[in-house]
């Protein structure tokens, strides 16, 4: 691993606001054990594109895969101002062409990763022979304007929640990372300390949040499936 591009990678991550959680490099000190490196795109001394990977090794093969809790990694491209549509997609087409180069020197017996869902153009990584599944989710964006996101969904679904809340029940918009109830390095801490989905700090963070919104009670389901199966049962 060289320490020289994973200093950089940190930097760009900091002159990058907009750069995801899951490419963070604390995230990345965590689900690889620190264990990880960067490929970076240049132009003019300058990083314009970065990609974060991680080396397994297994019965002598070197893989570069998708790590444990993180549904999204890949390249990440730090896009000029009043970049012309036609030029951006230039710049992916670089960006991409160049990583897969780099993928190439590696030689890994095999290379997943899952690009973010802001990236609709894969288009240098299949000249250079690759493949690609298209995967599908839901996203729910405008969250700081609750009312217009109330606005937005089934009518159905409207009448549970207004009958949730004639019984008492709160729609809080709640940052754990803004109101400091969780930092990157608990994050950290909790991957490595083997517990995913409960454990000490679930207690913890449940009594936070409690405290937060002011209620008596809080519980942290391990999936937003187990938390949407409970809201059936209460209605």
């Amino acid at each position: 691993m060289t320490n020289a591009n994973k200093q950089e990678y940190r930097q760009f991550c900091e002159q990058t606001p907009d750069m995801p959680v899951f490419l963070q490099p604390w995230w990345l000190d965590a689900v690889y054990c620190e264990d990880w490196d960067a490929l970076l795109y240049k132009e003019k001394d300058n990083i314009l594109a970065a990609m974060p990977y991680g080396r397994h090794k297994k019965y002598g093969f070197t893989t570069i895969l998708q790590p444990k809790l993180t549904p999204t990694t890949g390249l990440w491209i730090a896009y000029p101002e009043n970049l012309k549509r036609l030029n951006r997609y230039a710049l992916e087409i670089k960006a991409m062409e160049f990583f897969a180069e780099q993928i190439d020197k590696i030689k890994p017996a095999y290379f997943q990763s899952m690009l973010h869902f802001s990236f609709t153009s894969w288009l240098g990584f299949y000249w250079h022979g690759y493949k690609q599944t298209t995967r599908y989710t839901y996203r729910f964006t405008h969250l700081e304007d609750l009312d217009y996101t109330f606005s937005q969904i089934d009518s159905s679904v409207k009448k549970r929640i207004r009958k949730l809340e004639k019984e008492g029940f709160e729609i809080t918009l709640l940052d754990v990372h803004e109101n400091g109830l969780v930092t990157p390095e608990e994050v950290r801490e909790a991957i490595l300390s083997g517990w995913i989905t409960t454990g000490p700090r679930t207690k913890k963070l449940e009594s936070l949040i409690s405290e937060y919104v002011h209620t008596d009670k809080t519980v942290c389901l391990n999936s937003a499936t187990a938390a949407l199966e409970m809201v059936l049962h209460l209605l």
